[in-house]
């Protein structure tokens, strides 16, 4: 039976602390790699890679879900206006701001808040080309 010394507690708590901080870690250094007590390159830092990786395509595929699902929600508030038959000067504030945001261009100033500038905007922009909505997330296929 072998006795730890304290060398060896603190260094084993060091390695401990290290691979946490690798698990947050933005990037894998040579530093990091070594503090963990690894003095040779091996798969760990390909397990790394993969893992950040996977956990960048996750986040990208959330925020494409997200601007998806808020197209699909603003395309469903439009069609009911436009069914709705109602002309511009009757719709309501909020009304307009649903139809301005809906015709919105790059490059476009900041949405107005009162109800005469969102219907300058609004009959500024109605007979721009209908806009498309983004495409649904496509789910990743799981791998075996």
């Amino acid at each position: 039976m072998t006795c730890k010394t304290d060398a060896d507690l603190q260094r084993t708590r060091r390695h401990a602390t290290t691979r946490e901080k690798i698990k947050t870690a933005k990037q894998y250094t040579a530093g990091l790699h070594v503090a963990t007590g690894n003095f040779t390159l091996g798969k760990d830092i390909i397990v790394w890679l993969k893992e950040k990786k996977k956990k960048e395509e996750q986040e990208a595929a959330a925020k494409a879900q997200k601007v998806h699902d808020k197209d699909t929600e603003l395309s469903g508030k439009v069609s009911a206006l436009r069914q709705a038959n109602k002309p511009a000067h009757l719709l309501t504030a909020s009304e307009l701001k649903i139809m301005v945001q809906w015709y919105k261009r790059e490059g476009d100033a900041a949405m107005p808040s009162k109800k005469g500038e969102l219907l300058a905007r609004y009959e500024e922009t109605k007979n721009c080309s209908n806009r498309i909505l983004t495409p649904p997330v496509a789910t990743p296929a799981a791998a075996v």
